[in-house]
């Protein structure tokens, strides 16, 4: 594996040393159907393209929707406190008051659930054909997607508790 450690003071440049615990056997076999499904991501440069960012309730948190999956910053310092690997680039992204929970809509459609803290996904309320953006109320008690199926935009709320939808306007 590799790993890169970013150092960063008020009075220097960014410096990214990198630091290798490789893994990686040397082979001359060559990828093909048989063996695809064998290849796995070895890692990330980076936090990926940054698609959509909110603030937690508090002002702690900076939360980040990108082409990698969900980042949860600590605001002080910029370090990294989680990262939901989603398996697909988040288009939009908000934070639940109670900083317990983070709804995503993804770039195939879908709007997820995921635990903030141990960052399984707890549901998928719905599979747009054109998401545009999701949001928690003020009060945490609905969530809201806004989309597009079939040439149409709808607005849909769910309860965030017993996943139902509400109303769809």
């Amino acid at each position: 594996t590799w790993t890169f450690t970013l150092t960063v003071t008020p009075t220097s440049t960014p410096t990214l040393t990198p630091t290798a615990t490789p893994f990686i056997k040397n082979s001359n076999e060559v990828i093909s159907s048989e063996n695809v499904d064998q290849l796995t991501q070895l890692g990330y440069f980076g936090k990926g393209s940054i698609n959509d960012i909110v603030w937690s309730s508090d002002g702690e948190k900076i939360i980040l929707g990108t082409g990698n999956g969900i980042y949860i910053l600590n605001r002080q310092t910029l370090e990294q406190e989680n990262f939901i690997e989603t398996g697909i680039a988040i288009k939009s992204i908000d934070v639940s008051p109670d900083l317990q929970t983070i709804v995503s809509g993804n770039i195939s459609g879908e709007v997820d659930l995921w635990n903030a803290s141990s960052g399984q996904k707890i549901n998928t309320f719905h599979k747009w054909t054109y998401p545009i953006g999701v949001a928690y109320s003020p009060d945490g008690s609905l969530i809201a997607s806004l989309g597009m199926d079939f040439w149409n935009y709808y607005a849909i709320f769910w309860n965030p508790t017993t996943y139902e939808e509400s109303h769809r306007i």
